[in-house]
């Protein structure tokens, strides 16, 4: 019997992200696998045992089985996993960390797993320190040397950062690149994803509605908010100088944390047309991306930046910084700004408004690379390295 651990208590804390975002795609794709069904293996989760109400985990369906071990919280878990009071429950084969988060190896003659593996998304705290609390770049700087001695291999989900992470390595890894999949949200309605605009019988365009701009993240600096705001003011202002409809902005995605100096993501008074709307349900973020007339996402840097990929899926035109999901992919999926100019965001946005052609040609190559990134894709690539270390 082949024993697979799943560290997921991410999906255990107040805002899971982006890494939560992985970890159910990888268990979605896991079980779209039927690994299950195979009578020699058996999928288990790493997670702390104390959770809030609905349980994240009972929501992953009968197939998984739980290992909470201790009834304690996710604070105490990740504690006693730094200090090495907790290590990796007995009986694994392979462990596999989908972040930093994760328990250490048992101290003994015989090791309790045979292969151990991690997901690093990204090394953001070292290239933009400045957008970080003192105490996570401490964490994280601790739990990348353990990382380093503790793993076997190492996935990633972008050329990017496998060269941040040999970079930060002083002997030679095994890292490999696995693209995220996008397909976790409701599959989108075909009447809802048809381009943005009405037209008449002779075809001749029609004034649309003013509609609204959309964007996705956890709030906090590296996303650039504050940067996308002034872009956001620029391309307003030019826009009704054109005569042309003025969509609002939406700003979907929950609190994060403040930088290194407590200057929050976003400023207290937002600009005229911002509607920050919070966290929000899969199908409602599904709902918010088909109808919007274009995505923007212009953070400092990512590992690798879905959020691009789940508007190209929805049917929506993207506007965004040169993410790896894709500048290393497909760089005309998208209209790629600099994100440290505010007036390159706002000409993006009046751009990919303003130009129906261009936003259809966005659209359509957008959705071709989204739907090359599947969940199932990205779990069959860390089965077959699994599979092939046991």
């Amino acid at each position: 019997m082949t024993r697979y651990g799943i560290v997921v208590e991410q999906l255990r804390r107040p805002v899971p992200g982006g890494i939560g975002t992985y970890a159910r795609g990888l268990l979605q794709g896991l079980t779209t696998a039927g690994t299950n069904c195979e009578e020699n293996e058996t999928l288990l989760l790493i997670a702390s045992g104390v959770s809030t109400e609905p349980d994240p985990l009972a929501q992953l369906g009968p197939v998984w089985s739980p290992l909470r071990g201790l009834p304690i919280g996710h604070r105490i878990t990740q504690r006693g996993w730094d200090n090495r009071f907790f290590a990796v429950p007995p009986g694994l084969d392979v462990v596999h960390a989908t972040s930093f988060a994760q328990p250490p190896r048992r101290v003994s003659v015989k090791r309790s797993e045979r292969f151990r593996t991690m997901y690093v998304h990204d090394l953001a705290w070292r290239t933009h320190p400045d957008a970080y609390p003192e105490a996570g770049r401490v964490w994280h700087e601790r739990a990348l040397a353990r990382a380093l001695r503790e793993t076997d291999e190492f996935f990633v989900p972008s050329k990017a950062t496998e060269e941040a992470l040999r970079a930060a390595s002083r002997r030679n890894i095994e890292v490999r690149v696995i693209a995220e999949g996008c397909d976790h949200l409701p599959i989108p309605t075909p009447a809802l994803t048809q381009p943005n605009r009405i037209n008449g019988p002779s075809q001749q365009p029609k004034l649309e509605e003013p509609g609204y701009l959309l964007t996705v993240s956890t709030r906090e600096p590296r996303k650039n908010l504050a940067r996308l705001l002034q872009g956001y003011v620029i391309a307003r202002t030019n826009l009704q100088d054109l005569g042309l409809p003025v969509p609002t902005l939406r700003v979907v995605g929950p609190q994060g944390w403040s930088n290194s100096d407590g200057d929050p993501a976003l400023p207290a008074q937002l600009p005229k047309g911002v509607e920050l709307i919070g966290t929000v349900s899969d199908d409602e973020l599904a709902s918010q991306l088909q109808g919007a007339k274009a995505f923007v996402y212009v953070p400092l840097v990512e590992g690798f930046g879905l959020p691009p990929l789940e508007a190209m899926r929805a049917g929506t035109a993207v506007i965004c910084s040169a993410v790896p999901s894709v500048a290393e992919a497909n760089s005309e999926a998208a209209c790629i700004v600099d994100p440290l100019s505010v007036d390159a965001i706002a000409e993006g946005i009046i751009r990919v408004l303003s130009n129906v052609e261009f936003r259809d040609r966005l659209i359509s190559v957008g959705r071709l690379l989204a739907s090359q990134r599947t969940w199932l894709a990205c779990a069959t690539q860390h089965l077959d390295y699994w599979r092939s270390a046991l």
